[in-house]
């Protein structure tokens, strides 16, 4: 069902590749259950307002947010479908969706790689029986590259459930990664209930 949503892939267009820039990409997974609620998503926000999320996430990496740099993820904000069906609003891919579990991913597009990511904990929110796992994961293939999601939103709960969080990541372009990112199959954050434990330097 969500396969058929998002069968466009994750980039319909390619990104252009600055030799040895890197990229600041936001992103964001909120799903709920029962009463969970909608916050102002990255696809609702003026192109202040984004700028403004951007600079933010440049200054965490202390990374320099160049024009050129701001334009590849600001293209990459438009060009990125975003899945806004049932209880899910998000920027990544989902694989699957089965009862109270997602598997989803915030795939790199087509030249680059996943080097590193950040989770805007202070300003996400996630409740006390869900979870949200993200890895990086560099494998072949479309939609394989990028932070592997696993989140868990309870069903059939007195209260309403929910996992709400912006998660911001790094690219480089594909054979530049060595000695500047992020081994693969880093486990980058996990949260659940109200703990997110994170991996050094992965939390903003």
């Amino acid at each position: 069902m969500f396969r058929a949503i998002v069968a466009l892939l994750i980039l319909a267009f390619p990104l252009p590749v600055l030799a040895q820039e890197s990229v600041i990409v936001p992103h964001e997974f909120i799903a709920w259950e029962a009463g969970g609620f909608i916050p102002k998503t990255i696809k609702e926000m003026g192109s202040n307002e984004f700028a403004a999320m951007l600079t933010v996430a440049c200054a965490a990496y202390g990374a320099d947010c160049s024009q050129a740099a701001a334009g590849i993820a600001a293209g990459a904000r438009y060009a990125t479908p975003y899945v806004a069906t049932g209880n899910v609003r998000t920027t990544a891919w989902i694989d699957r969706h089965s009862g109270e579990e997602y598997y989803a991913k915030f795939a790199a597009p087509t030249g680059y790689t996943t080097c590193k990511a950040k989770i805007d904990v202070g300003n996400g929110s996630i409740t006390g029986a869900s979870t949200f796992n993200g890895s990086i994961q560099r494998m072949p293939g479309p939609n394989a590259d990028g932070i592997g999601l696993y989140a868990v939103v309870p069903k059939n709960r007195p209260s309403g459930q929910w996992v709400n969080f912006r998660v911001y990541v790094e690219l480089v372009p594909k054979g530049t990664e060595a000695g500047r990112c992020w081994p693969d199959r880093t486990v980058v954050f996990q949260c659940t209930g109200q703990n997110c434990n994170t991996y050094p330097g992965a939390r903003m």
